[in-house]
Formats: C-alpha cells, structure tokens, sequence
C-alpha cells in the first residue's frame, strides 16, 4: 500500500516499522481509534506491536493485513481483525469502518 491512499483519506501518520508506530503512539496526546499493521514487520511483528501498544492504549483497535502461509499459524492465539492480501483499497475502507462500527452497533443495541 503507498502513503498517498491513507492520505488521501485523512488517515495517518503512517510509520514504516513498528518501532516507529510504537514510539509514535508513546508521544501522540490523543486518540488512536485504530491501528492498520501488517503481521510480518521488518523489526516487531504486528501482534506484538498490538500487546505493547495496548498496554497503554487498551480501546485501540487493530486491523492485521496477512498473506496466507505460516502467519495464520499464530492467529489461534490472538482475537483478530483480519484483512487478507491482497485487497481492494474499498475493502480497506470497508473492513476499518465496520471495525470501529462494531462497539457502535453494539452500544445502540443494548
């Protein structure tokens, strides 16, 4: 994914590794709703930056892009969002907005 798309929606920042997403969300003051992370990283992998950025931030969503192969092996462990590569800039967009929705719909149920 380039960083014209997210941009182009009003999303970011986008850091390229999860060190930099982890010392981002350390210093940002406000609300991150949702973090969109591929499993495999170059430096931590997604489901880690998820645990130690929910350390802190425990309402932070996360959307986890994935190829097949030996990366679903560790989804068991996990509760999950799951965005399969490759996909549609639609169904990005699609799969964000239904995560965020869910606690919505969920909230105007009750």
């Amino acid at each position: 994914m380039s960083v014209a798309f997210p941009s182009m929606l009003g999303w970011g920042p986008v850091p390229y590794r999860g060190a930099e997403a982890l010392h981002w969300s350390e210093r940002h003051e406000g609300t991150i709703e949702i973090v969109v992370t591929d499993i495999v990283l170059s430096d931590i992998n997604g489901f880690e930056l998820s645990k130690r950025i929910r350390a802190t931030r425990p309402a932070t969503k996360f959307l986890f892009l994935a190829s097949f192969g030996d990366q679903f092996l560790e989804l068991g462990k996990y509760s999950a969002d799951i965005l399969e590569k490759p996909f549609l800039p639609s169904e990005l967009v699609r799969k964000v907005d239904d995560i965020l929705n869910q606690e919505k719909d969920a909230t105007s149920a009750g």
